[in-house]
C-alpha cells in the first residue's frame, strides 16, 4: 500500500482552518441569536402599539399582579426588587431611558415582577403612579399622544 505523505499535512491544514472558522463563527452566531431573542422579548413587552391603536391598555387582561407602577420601583430602581428576593419574569436588556418608560407589574404573592414598556417618542410617559389597578388610557395634548392612569384620575 502506498501512502501519500503530501496529503496528510494538507488534511491537517484543512482541519485547522475548519476548527478556527468554527471558533470564530460560533460566538458571532451566538451574539446574533441573543440579539434577535432580546428584540423579540422586547416586542412582547412593548405596549406602545396597543396604546396607539386602541387608546388603552389594561395589564390585568394579560397578567396577574398585585400592584403596577409606571416608573422604576425603589430607591435603586428595579434592582431593589431583586435585592428583596423578587425574580424578574421575561427579562430583556433592551432598555433605553430616552426611548422607553416602564410599567412594572409586581406580584408580591409569588415574589416576581415583569416590566412592560411604552415608547417615549410615540407616547409621553404617564407620570409616577403605583396602584393595585392600572388602566392606561391615551389623550392628545399639544399634538402629542400622552398616556395616563385612569384610576389616578378617578375614571
Amino acid at each position: 500500500m502506498v501512502v501519500d505523505r503530501r496529503s496528510t499535512p494538507v488534511r491537517i491544514g484543512k482541519w485547522i482552518i475548519v476548527a478556527a472558522s468554527l471558533m470564530l463563527l460560533v460566538p458571532v452566531v451566538s451574539l446574533g441569536l441573543q440579539a434577535i431573542l432580546d428584540e423579540l422579548a422586547f416586542r412582547r413587552a412593548d405596549i406602545t402599539d396597543q396604546l396607539v391603536r386602541l387608546g388603552r391598555y389594561s395589564p390585568a387582561e394579560h397578567f396577574s399582579f398585585d400592584r403596577a407602577c409606571t416608573h422604576s420601583v425603589g430607591e435603586y430602581g428595579n434592582a431593589e426588587l431583586e435585592r428583596r428576593g423578587y425574580t424578574r419574569l421575561d427579562p430583556t436588556t433592551a432598555e433605553d431611558p430616552d426611548m422607553v418608560w416602564p410599567l412594572v407589574l409586581i406580584n408580591d404573592t409569588a415574589k416576581t415582577y415583569r416590566i412592560l414598556y411604552g415608547r417615549e417618542n410615540e407616547i409621553v410617559a404617564p407620570g409616577w403612579v403605583c396602584n393595585p389597578h392600572v388602566t392606561l388610557l391615551t389623550e392628545t395634548v399639544d399634538g402629542r399622544m400622552r398616556a395616563y392612569v385612569a384610576e389616578a384620575r378617578g375614571h
